[in-house]
């Protein structure tokens, strides 16, 4: 059987990304800094899975696969997270049955490290139901999806309360997976014959201007996906200009192959890179102690360098030994979904 040749510029989008994710959940980096990589760091990775998807010929044969691929390695690195922080306490943590319930139920803000894939395997089923129904009008999936998108965006300033499995983003998460859906094919192309490193500079300008004016000088709330910040239009501004920079960006430079690798192994380093970083910061804390903005960044910098480089051995055992565990079939090079 012919192996599916992996996208590039999709696995460098992830690369960056998770980096950037990484860095951010560091307690030492400062806020401002981490607002920065906030409207795009999650929002690549929706946006991703919408270009990779593919219309299963059913319903269940596509929940089978999306919990092969998500919910499997959820559990048994949820189970590791458990277990990791009632061993290695270094903050006071809930009883094990707390621990366990809060999993399940994954209410965000509540013991739920793993919250990004309990939203993607929901919003994934979603979206395709959202595909099949609408028999894969393009038309109509944006404009649903936008519709779902402004439910979401009226719940988080009405009602508020967080839903279990995260069901309150599944409008704007299956938005951001219908931009990478509709993005491939026409819209590519022409993205394709127009995109230059122009295109990179003006978007990159327009995103870091949006982010001093409102982020450093106004003071304005942080946008991330599922956060809308209290500007709509800069919402949508800052989002969309950053992922046009992340898309223009990928395309034109040729990725080394360690930024692919990283890019090829996100779900092992998203779920496991928390309870390293606590380690990490114990650490600091016990040898540096206070330090200034520049040194914590560079520190920053630096135990991301290392987390990343464990859990890509991590990876690779997994990966030849263990792939059913990362959402992987044995001897099949996988496509990036």
């Amino acid at each position: 059987m012919e192996k599916k040749k992996r996208i590039e510029w999709i696995d460098e989008i992830k690369c960056i990304c998770i980096l950037c994710i990484m860095l951010g959940h560091f307690s030492f980096i400062p806020n401002k800094i981490e607002t920065f990589s906030s409207p795009f760091c999650l929002t690549a990775f929706l946006f991703c899975s919408g270009y990779t998807f593919h219309l299963e010929k059913n319903f269940k044969t596509y929940f089978k696969k999306r919990f092969f691929q998500i919910i499997i390695p959820m559990i048994w690195m949820g189970s590791v997270i458990v277990l990791s922080r009632l061993i290695l306490t270094f903050k006071e943590h809930n009883s094990i049955l707390t621990e366990i319930k809060n999993f399940c139920l994954q209410i965000r803000g509540q013991g739920d490290e793993m919250w990004f894939l309990a939203l993607m395997f929901g919003a994934d089923l979603v979206f395709y139901l959202i595909v099949q129904i609408l028999k894969d009008n393009k038309k109509k999936i944006f404009i649903v999806t936008f519709i779902l998108l402004m439910l979401s965006y009226i719940y988080s300033f009405t009602i508020k309360n967080p839903l279990p499995w995260h069901i309150q983003m599944y409008g704007v998460a299956s938005f951001f997976m219908s931009l990478g859906y509709l993005f491939k094919g026409t819209a590519e192309k022409i993205f394709d014959k127009y995109n230059s490193i122009y295109l990179f500079i003006i978007s990159f300008i327009i995103f870091l201007m949006l982010w001093l004016i409102f982020i450093i000088f106004l003071n304005h709330k942080a946008v991330t996906f599922y956060s809308f910040g209290d500007n709509l239009l800069y919402y949508f501004a800052q989002i969309l200009s950053s992922l046009i920079m992340l898309i223009s960006a990928t395309k034109l430079l040729r990725g080394k192959k360690i930024v692919l690798y990283i890019g090829q192994n996100t779900l092992v380093l998203y779920g496991l890179h928390g309870k390293l970083e606590s380690v990490y910061e114990v650490i600091l804390k016990k040898t540096i102690g206070e330090s200034n903005v520049i040194t914590e960044l560079i520190l920053g910098i630096l135990g991301v360098i290392i987390i990343t480089a464990i859990l890509l051995i991590v990876s690779y055992i997994m990966n030849k030994y263990l792939p059913f565990l990362v959402g992987k079939k044995r001897k099949a090079e996988k496509i990036n979904g």
